[in-house]
C-alpha cells in the first residue's frame, strides 16, 4: 500500500485577471532535496477552447444567471461575450474592490443602477473561491498523472492552504479579517486536519521563490530590488540576503525609518512617496489591455469614417475592441520586443463581426497599429514602474550612502514581457544593477503562489522560514487583575477578591509584545503568571484573555477599553490539583490556593501562538491568526 502523504501545502495567489495555485507534499520532497512546488495546470473549461488543455493559471471570473442560484461557469468555463444569453453576466476584475475606497472610486463613474455593493463583491469572491476550492480538492484526490505523485487521504493528510496578501491590503486588519472569513466560507480549512491562512505579502512571496530559481550567485549581504509586475499592480520591495545555501535561503526586507536603520513602513495603495520600499503601484498588464482597447475603438471610428465602404456589408461585434484586446492582441503582447516582433513596422487586427450578405461584396476590415503606438502603450506602464524603482533606490541611499544594490529581480506576468525587460535593462544595467529574470518565462507569473509554498516547506523540512525574524506592527498583552492602588487607580473601581480578601482592579493589561518589537523563530517570549482559587472547591480551569493596541509603545493603554485596546481571544487552560500551593488570606488568615504558571509567546509561521505551561506541561494553547508582522531583522551596518 502506498505511504499516506503526511502534509500537503497549497499556495494560492488570487490575481486581478488570473489566479495561480502551487502544491508541494512532504513525501515528494526529502530534506536533502530542493523544494520544487508544482503548479496546478488542469482547469475546467479548457477542453475545446482556444486555451490549451493545460495552462498555468485560471481566469479570476465567475458567471451568473438571473433567477438561478447555480453557478453556470467559472474561470475558463465562463461563456465568452458572444455566448452570453439574456440574464447572464460574467463578473471579473473584482480583486481590489474589496477595499471600500476602490469600490467607491469605481462606482462614482457609473449610473446608480450599475453601481455595485460590497455585499456583491463578497459574493463574487466567495463563489469564485468555492469553485476553486472544489477543484483543488478534486485535483489533490485525483491528480491527472499516470503515476500518482502523492497519496492524500481526507482527514489523515494535513493540508495547509496559504493565500498571498495583496501589498495594498497590508496593515488593513479589518479588510484582512473579512478576507479570512470569505476564505473559510468558501470551504478552505473546513475539512478535518486542514487549515487556511493568509501568508506572505505578494511581492515578498514572489522574491522568495525567484531568488531560489535564478541561476545567480547570490552572496550573504547582497541587496536587490524586486518588481513583481502583474495584471493590475506592480509590487516593489528591497531585500537583503542573510543566508543562502543549497537547501535554504534567509532574507530580510529593508525599509527606511527615521528611528532605526531598517524598518518596514506600511503604505497605502497607490502611494507614490519615496519614504517606503514596500509598495504597490497601479501599473500592470491589465492597463495595457485597456489602453489598447481604447485606442482600437478610436482607430475603428476613424476607419469607419474614412472607409465606409468596408462596412456596407459588415456588422461589427458589440464588444469588438475588448474582444481584440483579450484575443489577438494577447498573442503578441508577451512576445512584443523579442526577435519575432522586433522588425515589425506595424500590426493589424481584424475587426470582429460578420457579413450581412455572404453573396455580396466580401471585405475584411482591419485596424492597423504602428510599432510606435504599441510601444507607447507599454511605455506608459513601464515609465511608472521605473519612476517608482528609482525612488526606492533613492530611499536606500538615504538609509546608507554606501549601500550597493547588486540586482533587480523581475517577476509576474508583465515581468515576462521582453519589451519591459529590455527597457529595464537599458535603464539600470549601465548603473551596475544587473537585471535578473527567471530563464523559464512560464515561471514568472507563478512566483507568488510558489513562493508561499517554498517558505512553508523550508520551515517544515529545515526548521527555518525564509524570514526568521519578524517585527510586530501592533502591541499584544494579557488581561490581569492588579492590586488596587489609590494613587494609581483613582479613576478605576475596585472589587474585593473573595479568595484572598484583597482589593483589585479588573482588566489591567500586561503587555508582552510591544509595537516594533522583534520576534525570532525558536525564541519564545516567556511571562510568569499566577492565579488564585478556593481551597474547598478549587477551580482547575482558567482563561487568559489576549488584547491588542496599535498605539505607540510609550502611549499604550493601561486597561481594556482605554484608547484602542480591544480583546482578540483567550487561552483556556486546565491543570491538575497538585499544581496549586496553599496560601493564607491577609485579613482573616484563611487558607486559599495559588497556582504559578508561565505564558509562552512564539512565532508559528505567520501566526503568534500563545501557550500556557505549568512546569513542562502544556495547559492551554491559542493561535492569533494573521498577526500583522513585518519581515525584517536587525543586522550590522554595511
Amino acid at each position: 500500500m502506498d505511504t499516506i502523504t503526511e502534509l500537503a501545502v497549497v499556495g494560492i495567489d488570487i490575481g486581478q485577471t488570473y489566479t495561480g495555485v502551487a502544491i508541494c507534499a512532504t513525501d515528494l520532497t526529502q530534506p536533502d532535496q530542493e523544494i520544487n512546488p508544482a503548479a496546478l495546470i488542469k482547469w475546467p473549461g479548457t477542453e475545446g477552447k482556444k486555451a490549451p488543455t493545460t495552462t498555468d493559471k485560471v481566469p479570476t471570473r465567475i458567471a451568473y444567471m438571473a433567477g438561478d442560484v447555480r453557478i453556470p461557469g467559472w474561470g475558463y468555463a465562463c461563456p465568452e461575450r458572444r455566448e452570453l444569453v439574456d440574464g447572464m453576466k460574467v463578473q471579473s476584475l473584482f480583486k481590489f474592490l474589496m477595499n471600500q475606497e476602490n469600490l467607491d472610486q469605481v462606482n462614482q463613474d457609473r449610473p446608480p443602477i450599475q453601481q455595485q455593493s460590497m455585499a456583491n463583491i463578497h459574493m463574487w469572491y466567495t463563489d469564485f473561491l468555492t469553485k476553486l476550492y472544489e477543484h483543488i480538492i478534486q485535483y489533490l484526490a485525483n491528480p491527472p498523472f499516470a503515476t500518482r505523485p502523492w497519496n492524500i487521504v481526507r482527514g489523515t493528510t494535513r493540508v495547509e492552504f496559504l493565500f498571498s496578501l495583496p501589498t495594498s491590503w497590508e496593515g488593513n486588519d479589518t479588510l484582512i479579517a473579512v478576507f479570512e472569513t470569505i476564505i473559510k466560507n468558501a470551504g478552505f480549512g473546513a475539512m478535518i486536519n486542514c487549515s487556511a491562512k493568509v501568508g506572505l505579502i505578494e511581492g515578498v512571496a514572489s522574491a522568495v521563490y525567484t531568488v531560489r530559481t535564478l541561476k545567480h550567485d547570490f552572496k550573504v549581504g547582497d541587496i536587490f530590488l524586486v518588481c513583481d509586475a502583474g495584471g493590475a499592480t506592480s509590487d516593489l520591495c528591497a531585500l537583503r540576503v542573510l543566508n543562502i545555501d543549497r537547501k535554504t535561503v534567509e532574507l530580510e526586507t529593508i525599509l527606511k525609518s527615521a528611528c532605526e536603520r531598517l524598518q518596514i513602513i506600511c503604505v497605502p495603495f497607490f502611494q507614490t512617496t519615496n519614504s517606503a520600499l514596500l509598495i504597490a503601484i497601479f501599473a500592470g498588464s491589465g492597463q495595457i489591455d485597456t489602453a489598447f482597447a481604447s485606442l482600437f475603438q478610436q482607430k475603428l471610428g476613424d476607419l469607419m469614417e474614412k472607409r465606409p465602404d468596408l462596412f456596407e456589408n459588415y456588422v461589427i461585434s458589440e464588444y469588438a475592441a475588448e474582444d481584440v484586446a483579450q484575443g489577438n492582441f494577447q498573442d503578441i503582447k508577451m512576445q512584443w520586443g523579442d526577435n519575432s516582433t522586433s522588425l515589425l513596422r506595424f500590426t493589424s487586427y481584424k475587426v470582429p463581426g460578420r457579413h450581412k450578405d455572404l453573396h455580396g461584396k466580401i471585405q475584411e476590415p482591419y485596424v492597423r497599429f504602428l510599432r510606435g503606438e504599441i510601444d507607447s502603450i507599454f511605455d506608459d506602464q513601464i515609465d511608472q514602474i521605473i519612476a517608482e524603482l528609482d525612488k526606492r533606490l533613492d530611499c536606500l541611499v538615504g538609509i546608507d550612502p554606501l549601500l550597493t544594490v547588486s540586482g533587480l529581480i523581475l517577476a509576474g506576468g508583465l515581468g515576462s514581457s521582453e519589451y519591459l525587460q529590455s527597457r529595464i535593462r537599458t535603464h539600470y544595467e549601465p548603473r551596475g544593477i544587473k537585471v535578473l529574470v527567471d530563464p523559464e518565462p512560464k515561471e514568472l507569473p507563478l512566483s507568488v503562489c510558489k513562493g508561499l509554498v517554498y517558505d512553508r516547506m523550508q520551515r517544515v523540512l529545515h526548521g527555518t522560514s525564509v524570514f526568521r525574524v519578524r517585527r510586530c506592527r501592533a502591541s499584544y498583552g494579557l488581561l490581569c487583575d492588579v492590586i488596587y492602588n489609590k494613587a494609581e487607580h483613582k479613576d478605576r473601581k475596585y472589587f474585593i477578591n473573595e479568595v484572598d480578601g484583597r482589593k483589585y482592579v479588573r482588566d489591567q493589561i500586561q503587555w508582552f509584545v510591544k509595537k516594533d518589537d522583534k520576534i525570532t523563530e525558536g525564541k519564545p517570549i516567556i511571562r510568569d503568571r499566577s492565579r488564585k482559587t478556593t481551597s474547598g472547591n478549587p477551580d482547575m480551569t482558567w482563561t487568559d484573555k489576549i488584547v491588542m493596541s496599535r498605539y505607540k509603545p510609550d502611549c499604550l493603554p493601561h486597561y481594556l477599553g482605554q484608547g484602542d485596546s480591544h480583546a482578540l481571544g483567550e487561552v483556556r487552560s486546565t491543570a491538575e490539583p497538585d499544581t496549586l500551593s496553599v496560601k493564607r488570606k491577609y485579613s482573616l488568615g484563611r487558607k486559599f490556593l495559588q497556582g504559578e504558571y508561565q505564558v509562552w509567546i512564539y512565532l508559528d509561521g505567520n501566526n503568534l501562538t500563545v501557550e500556557t505551561k505549568v512546569g513542562d506541561e502544556r495547559t492551554g494553547l491559542f493561535s492569533l491568526p494573521q498577526v500583522p508582522l513585518e519581515f525584517t531583522q536587525e543586522t550590522p551596518a554595511v
